[in-house]
């Protein structure tokens, strides 16, 4: 399972990563690939009210926190005055209400997981440079619930930008391409240039500049906008109820989200949002109020938009004039947009103008630059978690067939019988460093249940040796469990039996013996 903050998605099968994307909402069940980063807490008993889409700013007995993530960081200073310690907590507590979920998606669908082998793989966003708060921070997740069990592990090894490249890198590249790719989430913009060194079995990739993050993204977008709300509703104060600042985040739930997810269309002059805080149908021009509706200018949509996107243009624009200093006849084939910022019409629209057409920059290496988008802007991070993962694990998708690594998953232990041992034609025996052994030729035979693993011994005349049970089997779990590298596959058996699903094997023992 791939989990980036407040991101997440799950993958019960490798070669086509499966998203959660049903969730508890306000009104039932909410549908959707990502959940909200929210947590609401109850006024009088301070404790966990919901979570998610359970969470709205209209209820009065309810406190909602939400867009806590560059708070995590110490380092981060927080305009709003929330401390890193209470950001932590409300982290804590979404984890924890997030890890319940996706324990009940797993209770009905996957029989038997809790005796799974079950890893979370988490993202850091670019920003967290120290160790020691990283550590922190996955102390803190494993005390929410995701290593409840032996068999469930949390992974922290690749920065959001890391994971992001690495779900870019299924585009059909060629050997040699360079790419720049651009991750800019909700609040974090990461850019990292990169060159396929190998299109073989497993992607390869060359990192040619240092991977930056800075606060850039599409919850600042609205974090602006709030900010700008709160200001024109300072005017009316008197005639509402309640905190500004929670009125101007209910204001921006839901028809603005899908105002900033289309703009720059429609190309209208206003937009206008509901007042939650006005009762009736009220005007007030002195805060652009009209029938209890705030009128916002595209001006101050594109003026917010435009905050964000020169200061992706100035992450840009270092990485192609680094690479123009140390490399100046290097030519990079493609920028690649992904996250939800990154999946803005805009943002391409902006992109491209600069650096395709050329207008506003230029340098050596963006000659040829090609602006895309990767398939799913909103999952590239955790989608690329969980492709690193299974390229790790030997796995590899292929075009119609899956092809897997294999694993040492048990030990088995096998005594030979006399009829293993019967001499042949005279070639029963033969000096290995002068001592005499006898020669064994068999099949070892694995059966593969619905959901088990059988092996049976099979002699050359098909007869059957040693059945399951008769075998020493020792299952091998956890750090146990070796790696191997995928063997040849066996040579083509002539007999349409069950010798076809097993090994042909030679062994060669101490005769006089009866070795296991």
């Amino acid at each position: 399972m791939g989990v980036r903050p407040h991101n997440e998605a799950t993958s019960p099968d490798w070669s086509n990563p499966h998203t959660i994307n049903r969730w508890p909402g306000h009104h039932g069940i909410e549908k959707a690939d990502k959940v909200a980063t929210r947590v609401g807490y109850s006024k009088t008993r301070d404790e966990v009210k919901n979570w998610g889409f359970e969470s709205v700013f209209g209820d009065d007995q309810t406190t909602v926190r939400e867009q806590f993530k560059l708070t995590l960081d110490p380092e981060y200073q927080d305009d709003r005055g929330s401390t890193w310690e209470e950001a932590r907590q409300w982290y804590f507590d979404y984890l924890t209400c997030l890890h319940r979920e996706i324990e009940k998606f797993f209770d009905t669908s996957i029989p038997r997981w809790r005796s799974m082998r079950v890893e979370y793989s988490f993202s850091t966003p670019t920003t967290w440079k120290n160790p020691a708060m990283i550590a922190g921070i996955e102390k803190l997740i494993k005390s929410a619930g995701f290593t409840d069990t032996a068999q469930q592990t949390v992974r922290m090894a690749l920065t959001e930008a890391e994971a992001a490249a690495i779900d870019a890198s299924t585009t059909k590249y060629r050997e040699g391409d360079i790419f720049l790719i651009c991750d800019s989430g909700g609040g974090t913009t990461d850019v990292n240039l990169l060159r396929v060194k190998s299109m073989g079995q497993k992607i390869e990739l060359e990192p040619l500049d240092h991977v930056e993050g800075v606060p850039i993204g599409s919850c600042l977008i609205d974090y602006q906008m709030a900010q700008h709300i709160v200001e024109r509703l300072e005017l009316i104060q008197e005639h509402l109820e309640g905190d500004l600042y929670y009125l101007a985040e209910d204001m921006l739930v839901n028809k603005f989200q899908t105002i900033k997810h289309s703009f720059p269309k429609p190309v209208v002059d206003q937009v206008h949002l509901e007042v939650k805080g006005l009762a009736g149908s009220q005007t007030y021009p002195e805060a652009g109020i009209k029938n209890s509706r705030m009128a916002i200018d595209r001006s101050t949509i594109t003026e917010i938009f435009d905050a964000q996107v020169s200061q992706i243009f100035e992450l840009i624009d270092e990485r192609f004039l680094a690479l123009e200093a140390e490399f100046p006849q290097e030519q990079i084939s493609y920028i690649i947009l992904s996250g939800g910022l990154g999946s803005s019409p805009y943002l391409y629209e902006k992109i491209k103008k600069r650096y395709e057409i050329n207008f506003g920059f230029r340098s050596k290496n963006s000659a040829s630059v090609r602006i895309m988008k990767v398939l799913e802007p909103y999952l590239a991070v955790v989608r690329g978690l969980v492709r690193e993962r299974t390229q790790q694990l030997g796995v590899k998708g292929g075009a119609g067939q899956e092809v897997f690594g294999t694993r040492q998953l048990a030990a088995v232990q096998y005594r030979l019988t006399a009829n293993d041992m019967k001499p042949e034609k005279g070639q029963g025996w033969k000096v290995v460093k002068k001592t005499k052994c006898w020669k064994a030729d068999f099949f070892f035979v694995v059966k593969l249940g619905p959901a088990d693993i059988k092996f049976q011994i099979v002699g050359m005349n098909g007869m059957l040796s040693s059945d399951h049970d008769s075998l020493d089997v020792e299952y091998l779990e956890g750090p146990e469990a070796t790696a191997l590298a995928r063997p040849p596959d066996p040579p083509p058996m002539e007999k349409a039996d069950q010798r076809k699903s097993g090994i042909k094997s030679t062994l060669w023992r101490k005769a006089g013996r009866w070795p296991a």
